[in-house]
């Protein structure tokens, strides 16, 4: 089994989340590999910049998910870190090798992230977003 540590980010841009849509038509987050002697925030932020061009700050740890899956015959157990995230500009610049459209969402258009998962974590994001607005104002 191969172990995979990853970061990404809950990227919000004017109080929409950013979602990306891979050439297989799954719809996520952006997240990568922690390269090393990367800290997970450092590799959320270069993720997040690679995937969809966007310069972005991190608000807050959100926590870490962990599934497993297999590719090439080759079983991988995943854990990535997760971080809110408030995009700098909004402007999205999709890495073309890997994604072919982007979105923002809003709370209500959480289904249209594929997993289950991402949507659970999704609804954590948009209310850790709202209290972290709510507190620094």
């Amino acid at each position: 089994m191969i172990r995979d540590y990853c970061a990404g980010g809950l990227v919000f841009c004017q109080g929409r989340l950013v979602v990306l849509e891979r050439y297989n038509k799954v719809w996520l987050f952006p997240k990568g590999h922690i390269d090393p002697g990367e800290t997970a925030a450092e590799a959320a932020i270069r993720e997040v910049k690679e995937e969809c061009g966007l310069d972005a700050r991190i608000l807050a740890e959100i926590g870490e998910t962990s599934y497993t899956f297999t590719e090439n015959d080759l079983e991988h157990d995943k854990s990535v870190q997760w971080y809110l995230m408030e995009a700098i500009s909004c402007e999205i610049a999709l890495e073309a090798e890997f994604f072919t459209a982007a979105r923002l969402i809003s709370e209500q258009e959480i289904g249209l992230l594929s997993f289950e998962s991402d949507r659970e974590l999704a609804k954590k994001g948009f209310e850790l977003n709202r209290r972290f607005f709510q507190t620094t104002k």
